[in-house]
């Protein structure tokens, strides 16, 4: 009986954990990528991004929804730090507002900007890089090497994320396996 219970308590722990995608806010699983803060100084945006590659992965690529969500978990504003992401300026785009890009292709949507940006502050014409605004949710155009609150970036890495199905079939497997000891015994 003590097995059967046993075997039972872990079906049901496994179809539980249907929909789990994070602890803690250490990172957030959105669709099948991984999104996570980076201590990491070194290099400009060029060392981040060298950085998020050598660590299996890339500077974090993300649609407005995606940014609520991703801004929502790891709360990067209340740090009043900023993190580097993968979006960039093409050297011949008009400054302030045009030839943003993102490193994999994503579909550029104006509406990332926090209020105001980007707006190469200081009249500086080389903010051609973009990191998460340290005071609010959205993204602050920055020079290569950043402002004094960046630490670091958002790093996106691959995952496989077992689909809710195949847990709750596990789970139910692993029931039948109980009731089936059960009637032998």
């Amino acid at each position: 009986m003590k097995s059967l219970l046993r075997i039972f308590g872990l079906a049901t722990a496994l179809m539980m954990s249907v929909g789990l995608a994070s602890t803690a806010n250490a990172y957030v699983i959105i669709g099948n990528s991984k999104f996570e803060l980076v201590e990491h100084k070194n290099g400009g945006w060029d060392g981040a991004k060298a950085h998020a590659e050598a660590s299996g992965g890339q500077l974090a690529t993300f649609t407005v929804a995606e940014m609520a969500t991703i801004f929502a978990e790891l709360n990067p504003a209340a740090t009043e730090k900023s993190y580097f992401v993968g979006l960039f300026q093409d050297p011949n785009g008009a400054e302030p507002d045009s030839g943003w890009e993102w490193i994999d292709s994503t579909i550029y949507d104006p509406a990332i900007w926090a209020a105001g940006e980007p707006n190469n502050a200081n009249g500086n014409n080389n903010e051609d890089w973009a990191a998460t605004a340290y005071a609010s949710v959205g993204l602050n155009d920055l020079g290569f090497h950043g402002g004094p609150n960046r630490v670091g970036y958002i790093l996106e890495t691959s995952v496989s994320v077992p689909e809710p199905s195949s847990l709750a079939l596990l789970g139910l497997g692993l029931a039948g396996l109980g009731f089936t000891r059960r009637k032998k015994a």
